[in-house]
């Protein structure tokens, strides 16, 4: 479906939802993929986020960043059997909830 009926029908099932939850799971997954950068990489996001008006309440993000990056970590589970490379990072992924707190 294009056109003016697709953007009307995406349009009717689209809705604002909570920015921490959109950030939460972009700071999850950037966590997921870099070595290490994540920190200096979401503080530019975020302060780009803040500058253009954007207003988070930190203890929600926290809860959705936990929560993606349960989600993240189940996901790559199911996809790697051996889970060779969530053993190898379980320091830094049990280290998750004190890396987003000072996001």
């Amino acid at each position: 479906m294009g056109g003016a009926a697709g953007a009307a029908r995406l349009g009717s099932r689209a809705g604002l939802g909570d920015p921490e939850e959109d950030l939460g799971e972009m700071a999850a997954r950037l966590y997921w993929e870099s070595n290490g950068e994540t920190p200096v990489l979401f503080a530019a996001l975020r302060s780009g986020y803040a500058s253009a008006g954007g207003v988070l309440c930190q203890e929600l993000f926290e809860r959705y960043a936990s929560l993606a990056m349960v989600r993240v970590l189940a996901l790559h589970a199911l996809r790697e059997p051996g889970q060779a490379r969530l053993r190898s990072g379980q320091e830094r992924w049990s280290a998750w909830p004190e890396v987003v707190k000072s996001f």
